[in-house]
């Protein structure tokens, strides 16, 4: 679920969209998405130099913080730089729309270097042999289910919101998934699948 709570889904499928609504041109919206594309490729690659080099839970918790501090980023350049201007009917400053485009890449570097690398390998090493698939199974349609939730209420928390409140609810959400990450999340680097499997055991059984 973490890896969907973080909000990686409004920037990759609604990137365009957000920037029309800080500004930018519909045409110049769209060729921006190649940024958030370009830091996606280059945050996987870092991705698995962090996997090899670090703990599990270093990265995805300073993912997590990562996350959180720049969608309050993004959260506090539509509050107090484009929403006044919403409401007085004028333009935002055009920078306004760049530098959320800016928060946005930072975004989707930190997300793809880190989640995407620890979420995903870890789904294969926490869960016993005996169950292990039907495990998988059911992390990945809880993934989709809060995947499709995120798409589906994201358009309209925009449109009643605004993007202020709209981001500033998922950039405190990712900064309390760090905490609950910090006080539950195992480390799994450097243990066998046999080694995980009982320390999970001792964990939760």
């Amino acid at each position: 679920m973490v890896s969907q709570t973080t909000g990686v889904n409004t920037v990759m499928y609604y990137a365009p969209k957000v920037l029309e609504y800080a500004g930018m041109s519909t045409s110049a919206s769209i060729t921006a998405q190649v940024a958030n594309g370009v830091m996606s490729v280059i945050g996987s690659a870092i991705g698995i130099w962090l996997i090899l080099k670090f703990r599990r839970r270093q990265v995805l918790i300073g993912d997590v913080i990562g996350v959180g501090i720049t969608l309050l980023g993004i959260a506090a350049t539509f509050q107090f730089f484009i929403a006044p201007h919403m409401a007085n009917h004028t333009t935002p400053p055009a920078w306004a729309a760049y530098l959320i485009l800016g928060l946005m890449s930072v975004f989707m570097l930190i997300v793809q270097s880190s989640n995407g690398t620890i979420v995903w390998t870890m789904m294969g090493e926490i869960f016993p042999a005996n169950v292990r698939g039907i495990m998988n199974g059911t992390a990945i349609f809880c993934m989709w289910t809060a995947n499709a939730i995120i798409t589906w209420t994201f358009p309209p928390m925009m449109e009643t919101l605004g993007g202020g409140i709209t981001y500033t609810i998922y950039g405190v959400l990712n900064l309390v998934v760090a905490i609950v990450l910090f006080k539950i999340m195992p480390e799994t680097k450097d243990k066998s699948l046999e080694e995980i499997e009982v320390e999970m055991e001792k964990l939760y059984s």
